[in-house]
């Protein structure tokens, strides 16, 4: 069962039913160790996202209780979300996918039928249906461990003058020390004219960088502290970079920070990650699937950009009278919902941590009219874009859409 409950600020929330159950005294903790162990490693090198920073900062047994509760109404669902809390990839986002995906499926009246490696199947008056939930990490705040990258490079240029240009946030798992060696080599190979320009390259499991060495005037070095943040546009416009230019060699470095693009990289994260996870899972054809996109902090995709990445380019957006916005579409080639290894694909659940509460998800659904499964499937609980109507395959299979909002879940 589940059930809504109303906040002082007026927000509604899915929530199970928190009511403490008796447990047997020789039930293992819902929560790890490992995890709780993890996360407060996490924790010691910088703020985190929602979940897992719940974990270092919240109360565990204030949140296993929560969690036990809420799973001690479903059968079988205590089981699989306590088993995969430890599942790779890391920081309990597997097992909070779960408890979410079951919650949702909970509130539309569907019971949790088999657990698999990757998949949930669940059923509802004979009916069954496939949930797939897919972790998408939450970066951290901006600029956490650049610090520690800063102070390590500083050691590693000497008093040569230099700049880093961070292209996109550094993942938790980093190892700085797998970046050291190799501009050590590049320095080398600069002082022995082995090396053609100024600058070099580093792109290796989701981190972009660009080094740089050169002569800078005194105003570079100003920027190096005081301007943890500063971007290429902040930089003076008659900033002089002559080779006769006198460097500060205590500071005598930059670190510069791309203004973050977080729509146009998660859109190429969430693509990978949603075909990779859907050929991974080896779910039966004739049910419809559900992949559930994870996270430990709220979605910040823009609108525009999560509809391309699914629908492709919109024909055309109506607001009606009644203040409802009907939107457009032609089946796409390239987008997810178009590509024909997806049609059992019925929607897809984006679900993040909500800042105030990480175990209250915050979230959307967006349905696939082009699937073998319109619309089946259990109903999302807050604002999905549902599929109203679509046209003959001869006119490019056109699709309208229309906004509605189930009242539980945020966005």
């Amino acid at each position: 069962m589940a059930t809504t409950y109303r906040n002082p600020r007026g927000n509604v929330h899915l929530c199970f039913h928190f009511v403490r159950f008796g447990l047997p005294a020789a039930d293992m903790s819902i929560l790890s160790a490992e995890l709780v162990d993890r996360a407060r490693t996490l924790g010691g090198k910088g703020p985190l996202p929602p979940w897992p920073g719940v974990l270092v900062d919240g109360d565990v047994g204030g949140l296993e209780e929560r969690i036990e509760a809420a799973v001690s109404c479903m059968r079988g669902a205590r089981e699989a979300v306590a088993a995969a809390w430890n599942q790779a990839p890391g920081h309990g986002l597997v097992g909070l996918g779960r408890l979410w995906a079951l919650g949702v499926a909970a509130a539309d009246g569907w019971d949790l039928g088999m657990v698999g490696p990757r998949t949930l199947t669940i059923r509802r008056d004979g009916k069954r249906a496939v949930l797939l939930p897919i972790s998408v990490p939450a970066p951290r705040p901006p600029d956490a461990g650049l610090a520690e990258l800063r102070r390590r490079l500083r050691g590693v240029f000497e008093r040569r003058p230099w700049s880093l240009v961070v292209r996109r946030p550094l993942p938790d798992e980093f190892d700085i020390d797998r970046l050291v060696e190799p501009v050590r080599m590049w320095l080398a190979a600069l002082e022995r004219g082995r090396w053609d320009g100024d600058y070099a390259i580093y792109e290796d499991g989701g981190v972009s960088l660009e080094l740089r060495v050169f002569q800078a005037d005194a105003r570079l070095g100003d920027l190096d502290d005081s301007d943890p943040d500063a971007t290429l546009e902040s930089l003076p416009a008659d900033l002089d970079l002559s080779a006769d230019a006198e460097p500060r060699p205590e500071r005598n470095g930059l670190v510069m920070v791309l203004p973050r693009l977080d729509g146009d990289l998660l859109a190429s994260d969430v693509t990978e990650r949603i075909i990779a996870a859907v050929q991974a899972a080896d779910a039966p054809d004739n049910l419809p699937l559900i992949p559930v996109l994870v996270r430990g902090a709220p979605w910040r995709m823009p609108r525009r950009r999560r509809l391309e990445l699914l629908y492709g380019k919109l024909l055309e957006s109506h607001t009606g009278p009644d203040g409802a916005t009907q939107v457009a579409f032609r089946r796409p080639a390239g987008a997810l919902f178009g590509r024909p290894e997806l049609d059992n694909v019925s929607a897809v659940w984006w679900l993040g941590a909500d800042g105030s509460d990480a175990l209250s998800p915050r979230g959307h659904a967006d349905e696939n009219p082009w699937g073998r499964f319109p619309g089946e499937g259990p109903r999302f609980s807050g604002t999905r874009l549902s599929v109203l109507a679509t046209g003959p395959e001869d006119d490019g299979s056109p699709a309208s859409l229309s906004w509605l909002n189930g009242g539980i879940i945020r966005r």
